[in-house]
């Protein structure tokens, strides 16, 4: 938790649920939009780039603030979005930083695609504790994974689906068992730090 200006408490975002904020089409070509230009712009400029509405994009904008991944200036009755960091976050601030570096590599086609399954990896605390435990041993069966994680043979297999088709994780020698996959680009690297230290 940290506290506000005026003293009251406020909840920090947790991992999985800024995971989920970001597990969106849209929210991505806006956080891209929010990233590729210097200076900052209003709610309009970038509804109309992402082909969206100016309300879901005010909505969505909002949503990528709350997280801490873009900063935002009110100015009498308009809103402008940058780049801005809340020094406050300090987990946000390593996204944002891999975000941009992404961004920076040369995206084509479907870009979002490949992002979108590896942020489902992470937006979900059962998924965290398989990745953190499979940190710690070489492999593990789905038994020792139904054990670590406390939920049915039928949820572990469903998690594992889900890890091992975002890139996450990979059987492992005689496929009875699955494993951890090296964090293969920045946006990778900083999930998988995350979900190592965030305690939620």
């Amino acid at each position: 938790m940290k506290k506000s200006v005026s003293g009251e408490v406020m909840l920090q975002p947790s991992f999985w649920r800024t995971c989920r904020a970001l597990k969106n089409r849209h929210r991505l070509d806006l956080l891209r939009d929010v990233f590729s230009f210097e200076g900052e712009f209003g709610v309009t400029a970038f509804g109309r780039r992402a082909g969206i509405s100016e309300p879901t994009a005010s909505t969505y904008l909002r949503q990528l603030n709350a997280r801490g991944l873009i900063g935002v200036r009110r100015e009498r009755k308009f809103v402008y979005y940058n780049t801005e960091r809340d020094r406050s976050l300090p987990k946000a601030i390593s996204l944002q930083s891999a975000f941009i570096d992404y961004f920076k590599t040369d995206l084509k086609g479907d870009w979002q695609g490949p992002l979108l399954k590896l942020l489902k990896a992470y937006t979900h605390f059962n998924r965290i504790r398989a990745i953190r435990y499979l940190a710690g041993v070489k492999s593990a069966t789905i038994s020792q994974l139904e054990s670590h994680m406390g939920v049915c043979v039928r949820g572990v297999y469903h998690h594992i689906r889900i890890l091992v088709d975002s890139g996450v994780l990979e059987p492992a020698g005689d496929r009875s068992s699955y494993r951890l996959v090296k964090p293969r680009n920045p946006v990778h690297k900083v999930l998988h730090n995350l979900a190592m230290s965030c305690c939620d």
